[in-house]
């Protein structure tokens, strides 16, 4: 099967360029490979990604830093979504590496372990097949799609900090809290972990929210929880600053400067560690 000569449209869906060797832009080929075997190094590939799974679906037990209440510490065998994720992710990666096989080969074995890593791997050594391909448009957004759910599964998960936007592209980019670099799964650039948190708090410190907002937004800025009741208790001890409500509130409900309790949710911290010390 010969591949289009001409320059046509894209078929990624949504995508305006124009596709000069094959059904799919530079740009949309790219993302797709990258997507599929992520770094030099492997970081950010599908092989990194179905080890991060294996990590979240085996995970024993859940344990949040909570301030101001009980730490759930609930025993699970397995994460239900990751899980799910992770079969869905195979199942689009397997029906598309067959029919890639089935389009331009069909006779010689493609010598693949069924396994996420050694599939992506075998798709992304055949970036012609794959910008030839008649469904091109589908065969991108089917992979791109199910690779990005199950990224977010793992993102999603306690142990993962969020880093903030990435400086050049602005997608979200997510680490172990063991990492020291970070990389960005939409443009391949790197960064350092703790230049990226620095610089989400910093950003955040003047913004004023609501107690339920804040609650809902601390776990991501601070890797940990603090509840609704310990935002109220502080405020009514003095020990956190009430600040006007949104205009429009029907509620007329208080607000509170982030970074106000982020100091206050550090200071707490360092009490209590001296005191069980």
């Amino acid at each position: 099967m010969t591949r289009p000569d001409y320059a046509a449209p894209c078929r990624s869906p949504e995508c305006p360029n124009t596709a000069h060797d094959g059904n799919l832009c530079s740009h949309c080929l790219g993302g797709l490979l990258y997507a599929l075997r992520g770094d030099r190094d492997g970081t950010n590939g599908v092989a990194d990604l179905a080890a991060e799974l294996d990590i979240t679906i085996t995970r024993q037990a859940v344990t949040t830093d909570r301030v101001g209440s009980r730490g759930n510490e609930t025993p699970v065998p397995f994460h239900v979504a990751a899980s799910d994720a992770r079969r869905d992710l195979h199942n689009v990666l397997g029906t598309w590496a067959r029919d890639l096989w089935e389009t331009y080969d069909g006779q010689h074995s493609p010598g693949v372990v069924d396994t996420l890593g050694d599939i992506a791997g075998w798709i992304a050594r055949h970036p012609t097949w794959l910008a030839g391909h008649p469904a091109a448009g589908e065969l991108v957004d089917e992979l791109r799609d199910a690779i990005a759910r199950a990224w977010r599964v793992v993102d999603l998960a306690p142990e993962r900090l969020y880093c903030g936007p990435c400086p050049h592209c602005r997608c979200g980019i997510y680490a172990r809290p063991d990492r020291d670099i970070a990389g960005c799964r939409e443009c391949g650039g790197r960064y350092e972990v703790a230049t990226l948190r620095e610089q989400l708090l910093d950003a955040a410190r003047d913004t004023l929210a609501t107690a339920a907002e804040a609650a809902r937004a601390l776990p991501a800025l601070l890797g940990r929880d603090v509840s609704v009741n310990s935002l109220r208790k502080w405020a009514h001890e003095g020990r956190l600053a009430k600040h006007a409500p949104l205009p429009g509130d029907s509620r007329q409900r208080p607000r509170y400067r982030l970074g106000d309790i982020i100091d206050m949710t550090h200071r707490t911290t360092a009490g209590a560690a001296t005191c069980a010390s």
